[in-house]
């Protein structure tokens, strides 16, 4: 994917709009790509600086561009991990069902 592409992810990245793996491919780039980092990092500043005019006595606090970028890429770690797990489980799980289902035709025979 070219830079420019990566660009039309931006609003929706700011916004905890994307999916595990668009987020994923977004923070790889934005990590190795110091152009579109700051394209973001500037981004972030415009549109979190106009929600902290509408922020209410309350409301969570905006957090900083690099404190952002930590929490999204803790984020898509723990989810990397998780859905590992979950492809591991799924095959021990049928490993286990297909010893189950042979030791029954053994014992039957």
């Amino acid at each position: 994917m070219e830079c420019r592409e990566y660009h039309k992810y931006f609003n929706s990245f700011i916004n905890n709009e994307l999916d595990y793996k668009e987020t994923k491919t977004l923070l790889s780039h934005v990590s190795q790509c110091k152009d579109c980092d700051a394209d973001l990092h500037s981004q972030y500043i415009m549109i979190s600086g106009l929600r902290k005019i509408d922020l209410k006595e309350g409301d969570p606090p905006i957090p900083e561009y690099e404190e952002l970028i930590k929490q999204e890429t803790k984020r898509c770690r723990r989810e990397g991990i998780i859905r590992r797990a979950f492809v591991e489980l799924s095959i021990l799980a049928l490993i286990i069902s297909v010893i189950f289902i042979l030791k029954g035709i053994l014992w039957i025979n």
